[in-house]
């Protein structure tokens, strides 16, 4: 499989909850590229619903850093990162009382 075909799968593992999996596969395209913005991307929201709030936001500043010099930025790229940082620091704030 080529990385835009394991891209496809972990976005259907996404879509059905399974994002573990998700995960899984998204790791095998990262593998054979390391510069697929959309990997990391769908990766990030498969952490963020794992409420892997520090893995997310370090995908999503990755899919930044390969995309900085283009328009092709995910449109709601800046929202996932807001909501992971938002559910980080909402998540320590619950673990301390």
């Amino acid at each position: 499989m080529n990385g835009d075909q394991l891209i496809k799968q972990g976005v259907q593992k996404n879509l059905y909850g399974d994002y573990e999996g998700a995960i899984a596969v998204l790791n095998e395209a990262i593998q054979l590229n390391s510069n697929l913005a959309e990997a990391y991307y769908h990766r990030g929201y498969s952490c963020l619903e794992l409420a892997g709030f520090d893995q997310a936001i370090a995908e999503y500043q990755q899919v930044i850093k390969i995309l900085k010099n283009s328009a092709e930025l995910p449109e709601n790229i800046n929202s996932y990162i807001v909501k992971a940082f938002h559910n980080r620091g909402f998540s320590c704030f619950s673990t301390r009382r």
